[in-house]
């Protein structure tokens, strides 16, 4: 076979796996491999691009802008996720089309720092609010941002828009303050990191108190913890015969990883008409984040009888998981045990000559009413919210607003009764944003490093409905200022 003859998907898909100045002189050699690099559909560049700018290095990306054989859609992820000072001082961006700007400024910034001034180009638009970001987590100059705004969230739904001067601006002092004003002076500050751009973070300020407390903020708990979200990333839509769960389930310490084991069991290699019973076994694993993993066994026993068909129905072609564990051994035991003068010879379970002529073969049910291995393949990971993309979460939080597995997305802790300990949120909550440069991966949040960096960006309800879409009809009357707006 010539290289010519190879598909161009997969001609893209091998260019995708080099780096970028290789992926430039492959570009260079051909005219059938320069319409492929340029195609913005196959878009070999994405790949390599994305690995750049996690792994930071990005001084390769530097002149990229000004070769044409690059698609111009991939300059929004550069412009959403590089560092300010590269994109500032090092990159080439000036052939751009203004939509790529304003499409970039809506995945990196928030809604309320567009500025419309007259005869300002997106570019420039853009390029100004990166160097204000720059130029602050720089200096502790807060020039170009005065005045601070932030949310302050009542459990009546009443929501007040305020600002403070940003050199005195402490979240913290002034969140005491509510306190005292809600008789909550007691109960300690919770810090929680909401969600992270990819310059700055928004940060939520509230007490927890006893699920009998007038003072319970359901507003606050529908903020953080989206009604339907779980901490469970992935969930089984099957159930389990009682009787299996107590004689096969066992409780082992839960970490913060799903996994899906296939295992099985079998009886040694021999002819198939002697082999009369097998097994597949599958574990599940499902995580959350306050009770420790559960694990439970689903076994599958098939009798098979000398036609090789199953007591209990046959499993049709279509399960890709069973035929991956089990096709090629009963393979091997068929071409050895079946005899060619024998015309009851059996066939594979897995043919697709005997499940066409199964009436059974989508409905089989394991044993003890065990659910059968095509409702296991139903199991799904549980996001019921759109995942944010205007403005763009960094990868810690990519599932966001659903929960988003590793060590980062806190917003509540357990689930169930036992969610934050059988506390509630009481009494006012405060939003507030804070920029902040771009941390290694799985950097944990320490909230009283964070706090003292200060640095505080506005946020106001524009933002609140941004990051927080499903809150758009629940909130009360919204009062610029303090008090209660009568």
């Amino acid at each position: 076979m010539k290289l010519d003859d190879l598909p161009v998907e997969i001609l893209a898909d091998i260019f995708s796996l080099l780096a970028i100045s290789s992926l430039i002189a492959v570009s260079q050699v051909a005219r059938r491999f320069r319409a492929i690099c340029s195609d913005e559909v196959l878009n070999p560049w994405r790949a390599p691009i994305m690995e750049a700018l996690n792994n930071n290095t990005l001084d390769e990306l530097a002149t990229l802008a000004l070769r044409s054989v690059v698609p111009r859609h991939n300059f929004i992820e550069i412009l959403s996720l590089a560092s300010p000072e590269f994109l500032l001082l090092r990159a080439g961006l000036s052939h751009l089309h203004s939509n790529i700007w304003n499409e970039a400024f809506s995945r990196r910034f928030l809604p309320s720092w567009r500025r419309n001034r007259a005869g300002q180009s997106s570019q420039e638009e853009f390029k100004r609010c990166l160097w204000n970001i720059w130029h602050r987590l720089s200096t502790n100059c807060s020039t170009q941002q005065a005045w601070c705004k932030y949310i302050v969230l009542h459990r009546s739904g009443l929501i007040n828009a305020s600002s403070a001067y940003s050199r005195n601006y402490d979240p913290l002092v002034l969140f005491e303050t509510l306190k005292a004003q809600s008789d909550l002076s007691h109960l300690p500050t919770e810090i929680r990191l909401v969600v992270q751009f990819r310059d700055v973070r928004i940060l939520a300020l509230g007490a927890l108190h006893r699920s009998t407390s007038f003072l319970v903020n359901r507003f606050a708990k529908m903020f953080l913890h989206p009604p339907g979200a779980e901490s469970t990333e992935m969930e089984v839509d099957v159930e389990v015969d009682e009787h299996q769960e107590m004689e096969e389930g066992s409780e082992s310490p839960g970490d913060h990883v799903t996994e899906l084991h296939p295992v099985t069991s079998r009886e040694s290699a021999g002819s198939i008409t002697t082999e009369r019973r097998r097994s597949s076994l599958f574990r599940i694993r499902s995580r959350s984040s306050s009770s420790p993993r559960r694990t439970t066994e689903l076994h599958r026993t098939l009798s098979w009888d000398d036609r090789g068909e199953s007591s209990r129905g046959v499993i049709s072609s279509g399960f890709g998981l069973i035929r991956w564990l089990t096709h090629g051994e009963r393979s091997g035991h068929q071409g050895s045990s079946a005899s060619p003068s024998s015309p009851e010879s059996p066939t594979s379970p897995l043919s697709p000559q005997t499940a066409a002529t199964s009436p059974s073969s989508h409905s089989m049910k394991g044993p003890q009413g065990l659910p059968s291995v095509k409702e296991v393949r139903r199991t799904s990971t549980s996001s019921p919210y759109r995942i944010l993309r205007h403005p763009l979460p960094i990868l810690q939080f990519a599932k966001y607003p659903n929960f988003t597995p590793g060590d980062c997305d806190q917003r509540w802790r357990g689930s169930g009764e036992l969610e934050e300990d059988g506390l509630v949120w009481a009494g006012p909550m405060l939003l507030t944003a804070q920029l902040t440069h771009n941390l290694p991966p799985n950097t944990p949040f320490d909230a009283a490093s964070a706090l003292s960096e200060g640095r505080f960006a506005p946020f106001t309800f524009e933002d609140l409905l941004a990051i927080a879409p499903w809150m758009k009809d629940k909130f009360g009357k919204k009062v610029d200022g303090l008090g209660l707006g009568i």
